[in-house]
């Protein structure tokens, strides 16, 4: 008797196990259906807005990094979140002055993370960058440099850091100077990576590769070139690449895009297998994805019925990608083949039409994922849906030399600035409901 009992015990719990999906994808006669088991993990926050976008990983485990308004120093402070490799935190800390401190670049490497970002006043002519050197076992500062330039032709205006990357002894970062609400130069500074002091600065003035509305994000090594992104809209059409710096010259090798759209928020290019991808994520969302020899070009978008999802991050996984966005207040989930044509992802959702919940970065390991979500919904719920992915023809390739409008004129200005930069250490639980404005956590994938 007890033996029968265990036997339909156990056979209870496999039809449980199945029904909850162990594979992160099926195919079910012609259709691929994402099965695997969603298991929410709780909001973090507190009464105001505190977001949470991007996780990488780190020696000892991974770090992650939003905004907070709930806690800190300012209106809007630096968030990072030091986890363990089983995801515990080890810390949690906010770093940032009176006004609105804006982190857009991170990097990692040993026991220190390097910083990039700006400050960000109510007077777009008082915007400065910022450097930070920060150690990993403890969120500690080593050292912060505010960072800003001088000029006959720029004067007071103002300046944003968008990407560091390591270069052996250097920190190299591409920054955009504004004049009057416009990019009106691009720069690449190298920093020393000891004491954050500039060594070697190139400017390109009035830099005008389809300039219009355009956005510079992220910086990697790869030999002696350094590339960031660069995304913009032209006067035919949308224009998204690389610009490559090396030898102290600046070239943009990148493509003409056949699609409409005048919105551009360029994320940080993702490197897998030697492709890059990049992502506007806007309501004109797009990916273009390249070799690393800027050599071939495709580009994609994906829909729910007539509505462009916003895409918010891309993971490469074998002959598949995993898309991550949101559309309708509401956040997808998908996996494809490039350019496959219908697929089907997961739709989550909040039934209260005045909340909202998105995904932004997803962690692979294994055959699960980590999914990265902010948003002030209360119950979640999901269901499958149906994604079209687009190929966006290309009408033209683009190689710009622009090294013709180098400004010899323009020095960069570094001020110690460890005094103002106020650093917060924070606790924060996981709860199952928001704690009053948007509030951030995690979903995970879990499959074999």
């Amino acid at each position: 008797m007890k033996r029968d009992l265990f036997i339909v015990a156990v056979f209870i719990f496999q039809l449980f196990i199945s029904g909850c999906g162990n594979n992160i994808e099926e195919t079910i006669g012609n259709k691929k259906v994402i099965k695997g088991t969603f298991v929410m993990n709780g909001y973090y926050g507190g009464k105001k807005d505190d977001w949470f976008f991007h996780v990488i990983p780190t020696e000892e485990g991974y770090i992650g990094w939003g905004y907070t308004q709930s806690y800190g120093e300012g209106f809007e402070d630096v968030l990072l979140v030091d986890f363990d490799k089983k995801w515990n935190i080890r810390w949690m800390k906010t770093y940032g002055t009176k006004v609105t401190d804006v982190l857009k670049d991170l990097k990692v490497e040993g026991n220190h993370l390097y910083l990039a970002g700006y400050f960000y006043p109510s007077d777009p002519a008082e915007y400065s960058g910022w450097l930070a050197k920060i150690r990993i076992n403890d969120g500690s500062i080593e050292w912060v440099r505010k960072v800003y330039f001088n000029g006959t032709y720029f004067g007071e205006e103002g300046t944003l850091l968008r990407g560091i990357c390591i270069n052996g002894d250097e920190l190299v970062t591409f920054s955009e100077l504004i004049v009057s609400g416009d990019v009106n130069a691009i720069g690449v500074i190298s920093f020393s990576k000891d004491e954050g002091l500039p060594d070697e600065s190139v400017f390109f003035r009035e830099v005008d590769i389809y300039h219009y509305n355009l956005g510079i994000r992220g910086c990697f090594v790869d030999g002696d070139r350094i590339l960031s992104g660069y995304i913009a809209v032209g006067l035919e059409s949308p224009v998204a690449g690389l610009l490559e710096f090396s030898n102290g010259k600046l070239k943009f090798k990148g493509v003409g895009l056949d699609v409409s759209g005048y919105k551009t928020y360029l994320l940080d290019p993702k490197i897998y297998n030697g492709k890059i991808y990049l992502i506007n994520s806007t309501e004109d969302s797009y990916i273009l994805r390249t070799d690393k020899n800027l050599s071939s070009f495709s580009a994609m978008n994906a829909f729910l019925g007539t509505n462009t999802i916003v895409i918010n991050d891309v993971v490469e996984n074998g002959d598949s990608v995993v898309l991550t966005g949101e559309v309708n207040d509401a956040s997808i989930f998908a996996r494809t083949k490039w350019k496959e044509g219908s697929v089907f992802g997961k739709y989550f959702y909040d039934e209260e039409e005045e909340n909202f919940f998105s995904f932004y970065d997803v962690i692979k390991k294994d055959d699960s994922y980590r999914i990265v979500f902010s948003g002030n919904g209360g119950e979640i719920n999901e269901k499958d849906i149906a994604v079209t992915i687009k190929e966006i023809p290309i009408y033209k390739i683009i190689t710009e030399d622009v090294s013709d409008y180098i400004d010899e004129e323009v020095s960069v200005l570094v001020e110690k600035y460890e005094n103002d930069f106020k650093v917060h250490s924070i606790k924060l639980y996981p709860s199952s409901i928001p704690h009053g404005g948007v509030d951030f956590g995690f979903i995970d994938v879990r499959g074999d």
